[in-house]
């Protein structure tokens, strides 16, 4: 099973533009980091927003930090679940 961990804070204006790309797809579970979130930031390093970690029967398989193209992130999905 693949989930998504979307890292983002509601300032962040590139977090703002990364979720006008991807919509809402059910794969993706949203973590704002102002929330408390400081172990699931620090158990994925997670130091810049956006960042995307891609975790496939819960194991870090990728990760994106930025902003992704939707073509690319449906790649790595569907690379993902080959």
């Amino acid at each position: 099973m693949i989930t998504v961990l979307k890292f983002y804070a509601v300032w962040c204006a590139p977090c703002k533009i990364l979720s006008k790309i991807l919509g809402d797809r059910p794969e993706i579970k949203e973590v704002n980091i102002e929330d408390d979130t400081e172990e699931l930031r620090s158990k994925y390093r997670v130091r810049n927003v956006p960042t995307l970690i891609f975790l496939k029967d819960e194991e870090e398989v990728n990760r994106i930090v930025g902003i992704i193209r939707l073509e690319d992130y449906e790649e790595i999905i569907n690379n993902l679940n080959k």
